[in-house]
């Protein structure tokens, strides 16, 4: 049974050694804006972090690491994702994605013009990249 949570601060070490063997090179300085997926002997097996900017957010470091992951599981990380989202009173998220755009928008998420994104998203991306990525926004608010 998979264990999805946000992180806590007793998490750090171990989602820094997740995050080192996966080759991701940002982590969030807030543990606490970490979802995990934990595995049944309590192995990190996929983590996103949300850097909240006021009422919206950017997800960010997006991996899995697990062999039998599949779609009921990313859309049920998702969910879980988009409870803590609103949990923060976050009223959208966005993403930079390279691929899996095709994907993201069954969970909601459409794609946009970059020159869309609100000034505190493009502030918190500037100097990284993302030319070549797909910008995506989705609505929490229901």
């Amino acid at each position: 049974m998979l264990v999805m949570r946000q992180a806590e601060q007793g998490d750090e070490k171990r989602i820094h050694a997740f995050a080192e063997k996966a080759k991701v090179k940002k982590l969030p300085e807030n543990m606490s804006n970490t979802i995990i997926v934990e595995n049944e002997q309590q192995e990190i097996i996929a983590m996103i972090a949300i850097e909240a900017y006021e009422t919206v957010g950017l997800l960010r470091s997006f991996v899995v690491m697990a062999k039998d992951w599949d779609a009921e599981k990313t859309v049920r990380f998702f969910k879980t994702v988009f409870a803590a989202a609103k949990q923060k009173q976050l009223h959208s998220l966005y993403l930079f994605t390279a691929g899996h755009a095709e994907f993201l928008s069954v969970l909601g998420f459409k794609e946009i013009d970059q020159e869309q994104l609100p000034e505190s998203i493009k502030y918190a991306v500037r100097g990284q990249d993302t030319a070549q990525a797909a910008a995506m926004y989705c609505s929490l608010e229901t």
